[in-house]
């Protein structure tokens, strides 16, 4: 009933706000209107029925009792409104996916090999898909109604209340003197500020459009603005507490708490902003950037005074911590939030702040409630059709049983599927085929799903596709393509640290205390090496030789296991004596010049 209503709310919504011809399009008005109402009513009309149908859906027994014909009409007209609205809100991918999966369902006894199946009648499809909790009423839309839309309704008020301006001011009042300071100060403000948003392309134009000229303007390069700000706030969405609104379908998935997902994901990202930070500082110094003049900046003691606007934030941190519901945690954070708001901006300014951004966070549902039953149908197709069995089968005998090319192939569909596409649908289709390969080849669950997890968050910044990265040049006013593939070259931890994690779940704080202290030095060791070698300069450029050393001693450190840890460190004391001795043959040569 709960997902019922929330589904039945939220298509209505994205009827009467989102419409059906592209923008700038010639369109007829009224026609628009009829296919924004039209659609609304039948929406509602649906709604009602199953309501009022609850006490004989939740007592029948799926595929045995009967199909009735208002089931069959109600159910075939609200998959194509479901599909229609994912179009207007999405796009057409997200509408060819689920189309394909539910025609394959129909004709799977006319396939041959591992497409074949027995083959399922509309009516088998409706009753599947729509009567139960399979299809479009499953796990994705659950955790929409249960805690995404708290999340969503909580960053919207967070963001209304000044807290992302908040954070901007702490970064820049604190990093914007030092060399490189306007990209640091987008890589802190882009992960906080992502993490509560989850969205990173709305993130890139919310920090980005204050940070990217800002960058642009103390000397870096176009490109590398809208590079750093796209991987800063791609980073968000795999940064704890909050994580965007993916993270709880991985702890649904795979049936542990919400804080268990938290713990597990702190360190990779924690890392992955370690290797952006280095690579931006490196850049600043290689370029001989200066930092922003010390009187532009905020000061300290203002900032302080605002400080009050974490509270929210941390009141989450503290209730989640306490054990609480992340449902408890999201309601304590909106009412921590709104007392903040009829404080700060006074009672009448404070309700219309409040009123906004409840508006604000239902409209920035749409995209992830219609993405989530969308993701449904293709889900329920899966279960119904057995594909999702045969097809880790199959990936698992192309790996011929090697995990590391399982993992390789898991990756390839994850940036596919990830391609302009939003994280929690491009997750959801890659969690449920490829994520039970990997279980089955003895991974825990949330290693397997945290894999899947990554690589459709950075499948934003993945060219040719990379939707952030895009966004970013477009403030930039950079080429598009190229921003694309300077993101990819400073988001590279990204791509290497979930394989490490799978490999060795210490990185996942999964262990013994002293395997996890051993794993953390030299994953850090790790990302240090990997920032100088992808960069290529440390106090001066370095050799391509070098370069490699550096790249393969970042390798060695990152793999779990003593043997490559040895290895990693005996290169990076080679690469420090052959930095040494360069370093006192410069000065020589600089001593004999000065003497001459």
């Amino acid at each position: 009933m709960q997902r019922v209503i929330h589904l039945g709310f939220v298509l209505i919504l994205c009827y009467l706000t989102k419409p059906f011809f592209v923008k700038g399009s010639n369109k007829n008005k009224s026609a628009e209107i009829l296919l924004k109402y039209i659609p609304a009513c039948l929406v509602l009309s649906t709604t009602i029925y199953i309501i009022s149908q609850y006490p004989r859906l939740v007592a029948r027994w799926a595929y045995v009792s009967e199909v009735t014909t208002p089931d069959l009409v109600f159910g075939t007209v609200f998959i194509i409104l479901v599909l229609e609205a994912a179009r207007r809100s999405i796009g057409l991918p997200l509408v060819i996916i689920p189309a394909v999966f539910i025609i394959f369902g129909l004709v799977g006894s006319y396939l041959p090999g591992i497409f074949s199946h027995r083959g399922f009648s509309w009516v088998w499809i409706i009753d599947h898909l729509f009567l139960g909790t399979e299809g479009v009423f499953g796990i994705p839309i659950g955790v929409s109604a249960t805690y995404a839309f708290l999340f969503i309704i909580m960053g919207a008020l967070i963001e209304a209340t000044g807290t992302g301006q908040f954070f901007i001011d702490a970064a820049t009042s604190v990093l914007g003197h030092q060399q490189g300071g306007p990209a640091k100060i987008a890589v802190v403000a882009s992960s906080f500020f992502g993490s509560i948003s989850g969205s990173a392309v709305a993130n890139v134009y919310g920090t980005g459009s204050f940070t990217i000229p800002l960058m642009i303007k103390t000397g870096y390069r176009r490109i590398f603005a809208g590079a750093t700000e796209a991987v800063s706030s791609t980073g968000g969405q795999i940064m704890p507490p909050v994580m965007g609104a993916a993270a709880f379908l991985v702890a649904e998935f795979v049936g542990v708490s919400y804080l268990e997902v938290v713990k597990c994901a702190l360190f990779p990202a924690l890392l992955y902003y370690l290797a952006l930070f280095l690579m931006i500082t490196i850049e600043a110094k290689r370029t001989n950037l200066r930092g922003m003049d010390k009187e532009s900046l905020p000061k300290i003691k203002d900032v302080i005074k605002k400080s009050y606007h974490v509270l929210p934030i941390v009141i989450l941190i503290i209730v989640l911590v306490l054990g609480y519901s992340p449902t408890n945690a999201a309601l304590s954070a909106i009412a921590v939030t709104c007392v903040i708001a009829l404080i700060e901006k006074g009672p009448k300014r404070g309700f219309k702040i409040i009123i906004g951004s409840l508006e604000k966070g239902a409209k920035n549902c749409i995209t992830l409630a219609v993405a989530c039953a969308a993701a449904g149908v293709v889900v329920g197709m899966l279960s119904l059709t057995g594909f999702a069995f045969k097809f880790s089968s199959v990936i698992i005998t192309l790996s011929g049983g090697y995990l590391f090319l399982l993992l390789f192939f898991t990756m390839i569909s994850a940036l596919i599927l990830g391609m302009g596409m939003p994280t929690p649908p491009a997750y959801i289709f890659i969690a449920a085929l490829g994520a039970p390969a990997i279980i089955q080849m003895g991974v825990m669950p949330i290693q397997a799903h945290l894999f899947v997890f990554y690589f459709a968050c950075i499948s934003t910044i993945t060219p040719p596709v990379a939707i952030s990265a895009y966004a970013g040049a477009n403030i930039a006013g950079a080429p598009v393509f190229k921003t694309g593939i300077e993101a990819t070259r400073l988001g590279i931890v990204a791509y290497i640290v979930p394989y490490m994690f799978v490999y060795g779940p210490s990185l996942l704080l999964i262990g013994s205390l002293g395997e996890i202290v051993h794993t953390l030095l030299t994953a850090i060791l790790g990302t240090i090496a990997l920032a100088v070698g992808v960069q290529g300069w440390l106090y001066d450029k370095l050799s391509l030789v070098v370069r490699f050393m550096c790249i393969a001693c970042a390798l060695l450190l990152l793999i779990p296991g003593l043997v490559s840890d040895f290895a990693g460190i005996a290169f990076l004391l080679v690469i420090g004596l052959l930095f040494i001795l360069r370093r006192r043959t410069n000065k020589v040569v600089d001593n004999e010049n000065v003497a001459k």
